[in-house]
């Protein structure tokens, strides 16, 4: 079990546009995924908490050592190089704010659709997600880091919903 940091925020952000992630049925690794770029986002946003370190402890502690360190390095590919691709800033919800983890903004929505819809094979679908998330930049490098994602995670559980 992963003992996770209350990372202190300002104020609970939710907002009428965040929707409830259990309305979006996500498989339990995506919802890690999630979690894992959320508790990276904080990292980047607030370097002084080390959150990088729990983004690491929680992809660990639900795939393993050897899948969940891959995963985590590269959930962090994912991110760095949607980050050179946007423009504006990325909205995301704290992993560790009991209301804030419960809502997906947006832009985490259109990241995490992408993801799903590559797993079940829609590439047009995820190219559409992509060009959102970048703002219409290159997209094609955040494909490759995902395709190298759904590459070492089982796919079984996103084909069901096919």
């Amino acid at each position: 079990m992963v003992k996770r940091k209350q990372y202190a925020m300002e104020t609970c952000r939710n907002s009428n546009q965040d929707v409830l992630i259990s309305d979006l049925h996500y498989e339990d690794d995506e919802l890690v995924v999630l979690t894992v770029m959320r508790y990276f986002f904080v990292s980047f946003t607030k370097p002084q908490t080390e959150a990088w370190i729990d983004a690491i402890q929680f992809s660990i502690a639900y795939f393993g050592f050897s899948t969940g360190s891959q995963v985590a390095a590269n959930v962090l590919c994912i991110l760095q190089t949607m980050r050179l691709s946007r423009q504006s800033c990325f909205h995301f919800q704290s992993p560790s704010c009991l209301c804030c983890k419960k809502f997906i903004t947006p832009n985490e929505r259109c990241l995490m659709n992408a993801f799903k819809f590559l797993r079940q094979g829609a590439s047009e679908t995820v190219n559409a997600y992509l060009m959102i998330v970048t703002e219409g930049n290159n997209h094609r490098c955040v494909l490759e880091e995902l395709n190298k994602l759904r590459s070492i995670l089982p796919i079984e559980s996103a084909m069901q919903r096919v």
